[in-house]
């Protein structure tokens, strides 16, 4: 039966995030586990097993060791949240929660930060927990907890720290219902979902076993096995096990190309009401939650071929679910099939709900019903009922419609079934473009991106995916953390060989950065002359950006004869039709940089370039630019058709100067940068001049088609170019903008016709202006162009003068599209931009890596202690620093900032106090605004220098 997409409204399962036992983190881990029928429950290990004998009375102790379903709780990314290692006051339940949660929310295509405020989607948190052990270990007799402690005790506060660090504005709220929790939450998750009381629904199912106690009454109870064996022979009850699981819903209507595992056709909740005793199942009661849940969802039970069970593997339980499924019309037609991820993970009590959410979608989304481990014969009660348990991989039964069932049995009664049915991939609604995209990664660390780049080059070669998909993810679908790096490629191939290398620290030519995008310093676009235009300048980037194609159009538009267009190219190889077409790809370059997010602090251009600058600063109008174009490129066709040109050299300034002293025809029309300079001049000097440097060894080049700007023969037609542009009207502009004649800033409204009939024939001091512009501040410079023509001028600048300043680069030779995306892919990884997202249905991408190794060690105390000075001396750089970074909550690159300056007010600074001297005991520093990292390290370094060592004191 061919699956329906789900209506618009229709709440879906769009992301997982798990902490299972047998170390399953992923929801492909999750999958290939439950397909394989692997078994993640074992002994208790010897650390454990002791903490937990203490807790109990001496009769109690066990005499073998017990089975548990473990996770580490220990592991957490501090740096990533913000929390200083050891005075966080988080319970570990709810730190792992933070962990998953985010994960979920990335395998959902979610960038957590599209979360945050009351402009953000509405996002709910719904947790189901019947744990105590947050509790206990908090408040039990003889601890001395703080008011801080509260929050990492009550069960209310589970959610609170995803809450806050996501900045979520929806319900917060926590579902005590016994084993039935995860899918209650779920229950009032759909239904918010449904009226429109959130958009995104976060559903949460936590669960520890740390507390023995508590293990020991259910022991008591007979419920307990060693081995969990659902509707089996030998069923004699469950394991129990850790796990943390977080399940995203939305509706369909806003996915919006997300991938969805399952869609929610309804759910409903109930309790058994009059029941024989506490956590004896009733068998009419769950007959009537699953009859009246099936037929809200309008399906007739016997044509559902799967139900996710509750299954305990308890005798009394599993006779009574198996009886209810038999009572409520199931299997009449075919034996339907029973399934339950407690045989695989053990039970996780209030979190068993969202396990088995989370289980069911993947079973729907794959199309593959998982065996049932430790199932092998069922008894004769249950051999008599429509039921199978399969003990292999079965695909899902032809012509069987894509429906299955989630059940959740509270030992207080209460219980919740939810009906789940096949959400079909998003359509392509075109087919994508060929050519390159940028794919981004990033991370908090630089251990975090290489692993992240790892763990998605795994994926990709394991189920290589659409590259165009592949980056609308990394690009809409994932935060954009400090350190980065991006990929230039069109093939899948491409994106993993580069990933992998920078993973290893290699160069690849797909790979920009890594960089640490924290800081970058001015943004400065450079508008280069006429440079070498070629015949096709623009025809790809008007094929494909339609924002280059409106705003060339309009610039075009404003020419009265330009002689040229984008779609068609050159019509001739004039100088007229080369200025003009310069311009206006100049302008429509500058407007796809700002609609991509893009802006300049300052600009600065070079001879014609110099036009498009005022123009983008907010001088000229469009209008007053194309006039000063026009009237200005036909006097340079005039010039040119007279015997001139232009010719550049690798000569400095002097030398050039020197060798046109007694050729009164030839200036030196630019100073490009220390070692290149541009001729103009009659042909005749320019050929006798390229012959004599040749000789010498001297690199020299004419420019094709360049007119004698610059020059003398320009200054009979100054007067006439002064009259035709007299009624321009300057103005102050938006955007500083620096003349390239002058050398100088200059204010926008001397920028008049005067100024313009000047530049015209004055010489180009671009390496002057631009050493004065980038002298003492940091900056990025761009080139505003799709062929590289000032680079190397602006490269030998920034060396020469050793100028705090990076400038974005890229290789001609791929093409004007690629050219310009691998500048979008620099300019990422120094943080000035988020990358264009293709227009495309999303590829699942595994989420970020965290860095468990940026901890400050438990025993930093005794360390700093024992070390030798040099050692200690280290070590209070790095502890200092950690401690900055957690409470500024960002990577810290400089030890000479101030602290003020890093974000820190005066709470931070107590809070930076008091984590000092819980590290370290050392009580004597008192950070102010105006210390630096150094300064306190040195402090720090000096206090422990003169302590005792700990063994004499």
């Amino acid at each position: 039966m061919t699956p329906e997409a789900p209506p618009a409204d229709r709440v879906v399962l769009v992301g997982i995030g798990c902490r299972l036992p047998g170390t399953i983190t992923t929801p492909t881990a999750l999958w290939q586990a439950l397909l394989d029928g692997r078994v993640s429950v074992d002994e208790v290990p010897q650390p454990q097993r002791q903490q937990w004998e203490a807790q109990l009375a001496p009769q109690d102790r066990p005499t073998h060791p017990r089975t548990a379903g473990m996770i580490n709780f220990e592991e957490f990314d501090h740096t990533f949240f913000g929390l200083p290692p050891g005075g966080d006051h988080y319970d570990p339940l709810q730190r792992v929660l933070l962990e998953v949660a985010f994960e979920a929310l990335q395998d959902s295509s979610i960038a957590p930060s599209t979360l945050a405020g009351g402009e953000a989607p509405r996002a709910g948190i719904y947790v189901g927990s019947a744990t105590v052990d947050p509790a206990t270990r908090r408040f039990a007799p003889g601890q001395q907890p703080t008011v801080l402690a509260i929050g990492g005790g009550g069960a209310g506060m589970l959610g609170s720290p995803l809450a806050r660090h996501l900045d979520a504005r929806g319900p917060l709220v926590t579902f005590d219902t016994s084993c039935s929790s995860g899918l209650t939450a779920a229950h009032y998750a759909r239904r918010d979902l449904e009226s429109r009381d959130v958009d995104v629904a976060i559903v949460c199912g936590v669960n520890s076993v740390r507390n023995s106690v508590v293990t020991r009454a259910f022991a008591d109870g007979g419920v307990l096995s060693e081995e969990a064996r659902p509707f089996d022979v030998a069923a004699d009850g469950y394991v129990r096990a850790e796990m943390v699981v977080v399940t995203i819903l939305m509706r369909h209507t806003d996915t919006q190309g997300r991938r969805a595992y399952a869609s929610i056709l309804t759910s409903r909740i109930a309790n058994d009401g009059r029941s024989p005793a506490l956590g004896a199942p009733r068998v009419a009661a769950q007959a009537e939650l699953l009859r009246d849940t099936w037929t809200q969802a309008d399906i007739p039970p016997a044509e559902v071929p799967y139900l996710h069970t509750h299954g305990t593997a308890t005798r009394a339980g599993d006779r009574a679910e198996t009886e209810a499924i038999a009572r409520a019309g199931f299997g009449t037609n075919t034996p339907v099939t029973l399934g339950t991820a407690k045989a695989n993970f053990g039970h996780g009590e209030g979190a068993a709900g969202v396990l088995s959410l989370a289980a069911t979608a993947l079973t729907l989304h794959h199309g593959h019903i998982p065996p049932t481990p430790g199932h092998q014969e069922l008894p004769a009660r249950l051999a008599r009922l429509p039921i199978a348990v399969p003990t292999q991989p079965q695909p899902w039964p032809d012509g069987a419609r894509r429906v299955a069932g989630v059940t959740g049995i509270g030992f207080s009664g209460a219980t919740a079934h939810a009906v789940l049915g096949y959400a079909p991939a998003s359509a392509v609604t075109r087919p994508a473009p060929p050519g390159p995209v940028v794919v981004p990664v990033s991370a908090h660390t630089p251990a975090a991106l290489a692993g992240t780049a790892t763990d998605i080059a795994n994926a990709l070669t394991r189920c290589p995916a659409p590259v165009r998909g592949v980056a609308a993810t990394a690009i809409t679908g994932r935060d954009h953390h400090t350190h980065r790096a991006a990929v230039v490629a069109s093939r899948t191939e491409d994106v993993i060989a580069a990933l992998r290398a920078l993973a290893a620290g290699e160069h690849h030519p797909a790979l920009a950065g890594p960089r640490d995008a924290q800081s970058h310093g001015r943004v400065v676009w450079v508008f280069p002359g006429q440079g070498r235009a070629e015949d096709a300048m623009g025809q790809e980037l008007y094929a494909r950006e339609p924002v280059y194609r409106a705003a060339i159009e309009k610039a075009v538009d404003a020419l009265p004869a330009p002689g040229w267009h984008p779609a068609r190219g050159y019509q001739s190889v004039s100088v007229r039709s080369v200025q003009q077409a310069t311009f206006a790809h100049q302008v429509a370059l500058a407007a796809l940089w700002r609609h991509w997010g893009l802006r300049p602090d300052v600009v600065i251009g070079h001879s014609l370039g110099e036009l498009a600058a005022a123009h983008i600063a907010g001088v000229l109008d469009l209008d007053d630019a194309t006039r000063i174009v026009t009237v200005r490129s036909g006097v340079l066709e005039r010039a040119a058709a007279q015997g001139g040109g232009l010719m550049s050299t690798s000569l400095p300034a002097p030398d050039a100067a020197a060798l046109v002293e007694n050729r009164p025809g030839v200036a030196v029309a630019a100073l490009n940068g220390p070692q290149t300079t541009v001729l103009s001049g009659p042909h005749t000097d320019l050929d006798a001049l390229h012959h004599a440097l040749t000789e010498r060894g001297v690199h020299a080049t004419r420019i094709p088609h360049g007119p004698p700007a610059h020059s003398p023969a320009l200054t009979p037609a100054l007067p006439g170019f002064a009259r035709a542009i007299h009624a321009i009207t300057p103005r102050a502009g938006h955007t500083p903008i620096v003349s390239s004649m002058t050398g100088q800033e200059i204010a926008g409204t001397a920028m008049d016709s005067d100024y313009w009939t000047r530049q015209l024939r004055a010489q180009v001091d671009f390496h002057g202006a631009l050493t004065r512009l980038l002298t003492g501040e940091p900056s990025v410079v761009m080139e505003i162009a799709t062929r590289t023509t000032l680079a190397p001028a602006v490269l030998d600048t920034i060396a020469h003068h050793e100028l705090p300043t990076t400038a974005l680069t890229a290789d001609n030779a791929a093409g004007e599209h690629h050219h310009l995306l691998t500048l979008t892919a620099h300019a990422y990884t120094h943080g000035l931009l988020q990358p264009p997202a293709p227009d495309t249905p999303h590829e699942p991408l595994p989420p970020m890596r965290w860095d468990y190794a940026a901890e400050i060690p438990p025993d930093l105390a005794d360390r700093l202690h024992n070390a030798t000075p040099q050692e200690r001396a280290t070590l209070c750089t790095t502890t200092i620093r950690a401690l900055v970074a957690t409470i500024a909550h960002r990577p810290i690159t400089t030890d000479t900032t101030d602290l003020a300056s890093l974000g820190l007010g005066s709470l931070d600074l107590a809070r930076l106090h008091s984590l000092i001297t819980h590290h370290t005991t050392v009580r004597e520093i008192f950070p102010t605004p105006t210390s630096t990292i150094t300064d306190i390290t040195n402090t720090l370094h000096a206090h422990l220098a003169h302590q005792k060592p700990r063994g004499d004191r």
